[in-house]
């Protein structure tokens, strides 16, 4: 399968064409339009990911509905933010001091949002790893970080990772990688977070 799509923009809105292909056929397994004012762009991902699974009878698991959620509650502007935080974090570098920006100012905005935390934890954990930020301050701001993330979300995957890098790379406490890695496979298996994360020099 794959998802293809393309996006027009006003100055006021945003129209999205969205469809599900099949990869050897190219036959249209599912098609959707979406149209919203531009700053409500991001808050349109949790309802086109739901309609294709349910176009395709697919049950997510609950970790998986949980995130959604997560993402369906938080304000338009903590979605814009977060998302940002994801653009800066995948470009390493000083691009992450921005990355932690946005998802501390995603937190401010939804206090809630279990993602924006996890993403925090994710950042500050590289931030130490290129010597950015000292190292303890890196596992401290981490640990905070994915605590309050589990704290609203006992089940989210990011904020285990992160703890179980700090465990097995900074304090060398195998023990606690382990229980953190366990929590991340016992949740999903399958997940590509755990088995190809960006958390990766």
């Amino acid at each position: 399968m794959a998802l293809t799509g393309n996006m027009t923009v006003t100055d006021e809105q945003v129209g999205i064409d969205v469809q599900l292909e099949q990869s050897k056929t190219g036959a249209i397994v599912w098609h959707g339009e979406y149209q919203c004012n531009r700053d409500r762009l991001f808050t349109l991902r949790p309802s086109i990911i739901t309609q294709i699974c349910e176009s395709l009878s697919i049950t997510l698991k609950q970790t998986e509905q949980q995130s959604i959620q997560h993402q369906a509650d938080a304000s338009a502007a903590a979605l814009e933010l977060y998302w940002k935080g994801r653009y800066h974090g995948r470009r390493r570098g000083n691009d992450l001091l921005m990355s932690l920006e946005c998802f501390q100012q995603a937190t401010d905005l939804a206090p809630g949002f279990a993602d924006a935390h996890a993403g925090m934890a994710n950042a500050a954990v590289l931030l130490g790893y290129y010597g950015i930020i000292p190292l303890q301050e890196s596992i401290s701001k981490c640990k905070e970080s994915a605590m309050k993330a589990l704290s609203i979300d006992p089940a989210i995957i990011e904020a285990y990772y992160p703890l179980a890098y700090v465990s097995l790379c900074y304090e060398l406490s195998w023990p606690d990688a382990e229980h953190n890695f366990r929590k991340v496979f016992g949740i999903n298996p399958n997940t590509s977070f755990a088995i190809n994360n960006s958390i990766t020099a």
